[in-house]
């Protein structure tokens, strides 16, 4: 009996421990590509109106497709196939493939999450709980940090985030990105279907230099959650340098597995399943 109490305490103290100190921003099956399965992909198409001195000048239109290639414990490999229209004459790139962590870094780079408090989240009146998630990522010259709030009932989970990066030692902030919920849970037509969508507004700024602001449609049926966009940017003297809208055109999801042993040791014992 005595053998079976200790057992029973380390488990628990070992879900505690799961529980305050996760090892990603988000489970698996929250993240907004490792909740799919590897082959799940989307088709987007971008309109960009440049302009020059204020004035609109030309248009590029381009489709893009990301693939979801691989799935592993806190990496996903996405592959990107592009094309251009120019003229009515349509142009090929290059494919390319990239490793991207599931806390938001890029390859080479490595990220520290660490649990905060709790918070609540009032959107248009109703308030959601969350989690304060504190994350910094390092590269080879630059450091991020910031945080997001992370609330398991709602998609699409993460509901803000609060970003700052800065060159390893230095003290000037070289971008900062913050992203605030417009509206949550509302239903909105997503090509043929309607879906439970989020509305967010982001804003990214490179001091001296330009600002964007964008508003996006967010769902969590859609591999990369994003289905719409809109942004403008300008420059340090406020003049529109472009325009940019993105909407979806086509997509596949298939959800992935979440029952087997290697998917509930993906999500964490922190995690809740959305209900």
């Amino acid at each position: 009996m005595l053998r079976l109490a200790i057992l029973i305490w380390l488990a628990s103290v070992t879900f505690c421990a799961a529980q305050d100190a996760p090892d990603l921003l988000t489970p698996h099956d929250h993240h907004e590509w490792a909740r799919f399965a590897p082959g799940s992909w989307k088709k987007l198409r971008h309109t960009t109106q440049v302009y020059k001195d204020g004035v609109a000048g030309a248009t590029n239109v381009s489709t893009q497709t990301i693939r979801l290639k691989e799935v592993g414990d806190n990496y996903v490999v996405l592959e990107t196939t592009s094309q251009s229209e120019v003229g009515g004459q349509v142009f090929d790139k290059p494919t390319l493939s990239f490793r991207s962590g599931l806390s938001g870094e890029p390859d080479r780079y490595t990220a520290t999450v660490t649990p905060g408090e709790q918070e609540a989240l009032s959107v248009n009146g109703v308030t959601y709980p969350c989690q304060l998630r504190k994350v910094v990522i390092t590269g080879p010259s630059e450091e991020i940090s910031g945080s997001i709030l992370y609330c398991p009932q709602t998609a699409p989970w993460v509901l803000r985030r609060r970003f700052e990066a800065k060159a390893i030692g230095g003290d000037v902030v070289t971008k900062t990105i913050a992203t605030d919920p417009i509206a949550l849970e509302m239903p909105f037509p997503v090509l043929a279907e309607s879906k439970t969508v989020a509305f967010f507004r982001t804003r990214i700024i490179i001091p001296e230099k330009t600002s964007t602001t964008s508003v996006e449609i967010h769902c969590a049926d859609v591999p990369g959650f994003v289905v719409s966009s809109s942004s403008t940017t300008v420059d340090s003297s406020g003049k529109t340098i472009n325009r940019t809208t993105t909407n979806l055109i086509s997509y596949e999801a298939t959800p992935a597995e979440q029952t087997s042993a290697t998917a509930i040791r993906r999500r964490g014992l922190f995690s809740r399943r959305n209900r």
